[in-house]
């Protein structure tokens, strides 16, 4: 369900008109929160860098606080690094 979301714009998404909810900040990420016009949510992640932002997606209408959760996890990825696996 969720996915990143590839930078061409051919994609059947692209055609949607985007409109800003709201922005958030996480950890000096910037959060750019829209609707996609349909029934879901896209969330583009700006580094503080400025550089290699993403993009996530989902197409369901009340996922926008999963997709959230996705966004800072890999936002918590980025900075701390994967985590460590559990010992069984």
């Amino acid at each position: 369900m969720w996915h990143r979301r590839p930078r061409s714009t051919t994609s059947s998404t692209a055609t949607r008109h985007l409109r800003q909810v709201s922005v958030q900040h996480y950890r000096l990420f910037r959060l750019s929160i829209r609707e996609d016009g349909g029934d879901g949510w896209n969330v583009r992640v700006y580094p503080p860098s400025g550089k290699d932002g993403w993009e996530l997606q989902c197409s369901v209408p009340d996922g926008l606080d999963e997709l959230l959760a996705e966004a800072r996890q890999r936002i918590d990825r980025r900075l701390d690094g994967e985590a460590w696996p559990q010992n069984p």
